[in-house]
């Protein structure tokens, strides 16, 4: 969950947009492509707190997810508890609004592909994209063109129950993602 909740944080403390931290693997590289919401194959609401790491700042941000067959939701919230944004993903369309006054530095799309990449159980290959899932070590490494885009760390039997962790190489920022509690 990731890129999103960079780039909210950023928003919300005020910092300038973030420039990647390494050249980037080339075209088609921004984000892991998009999964329609039910090929998460369950229903899951959850809460979670994040901490967030980039260019030497130190972010915090509260989320609710709700994810089902029919759409993807996400409501983003200021460490003081006021609305930040609102997205919502059904497979073919993306909706979103800020309720800050301050431009995203990340499309929705990629606030998207970061939820997907730490919360699907099963992430496939796609294109020029490799998913590689380690189950002794609990970690999932997404590839561009043999180019370790993303590294997700699992401290927990399940992404909605512990601790994760994401780091993202190009754009040079780290995740540490507790859930609150969730729903099935």
């Amino acid at each position: 969950m990731t890129k999103w909740l960079v780039l909210l944080l950023l928003l919300l403390s005020g910092c300038s947009l973030m420039h990647p931290a390494a050249a980037p693997p080339g075209e088609g590289w921004r984000y892991y492509p998009l999964l329609a919401p039910a090929s998460y194959q369950r229903a899951v609401a959850m809460e979670q707190w994040l901490e967030g790491y980039a260019q030497g700042q130190h972010f915090q941000l509260r989320t609710h997810i709700e994810i089902d067959a029919e759409q993807i939701l996400v409501l983003g919230f200021t460490p003081w508890q006021t609305r930040a944004f609102f997205l919502r993903y059904d497979g073919h369309r993306i909706a979103f609004e800020n309720f800050t006054d301050r431009d995203m530095p990340f499309a929705a799309a990629m606030i998207l592909s970061d939820i997907q990449q730490v919360l699907w159980p099963h992430l496939p290959d796609q294109g020029e994209w490799r998913v590689n899932d380690d189950t002794q070590t609990r970690e999932r490494r997404v590839y561009f063109r043999d180019q370790l885009i993303t590294r997700i760390q699992y401290n927990g039997d399940f992404p909605t129950h512990g601790n994760v962790e994401l780091t993202n190489r190009p754009f040079g920022y780290r995740l540490q993602i507790q859930t609150l509690q969730s729903w099935h």
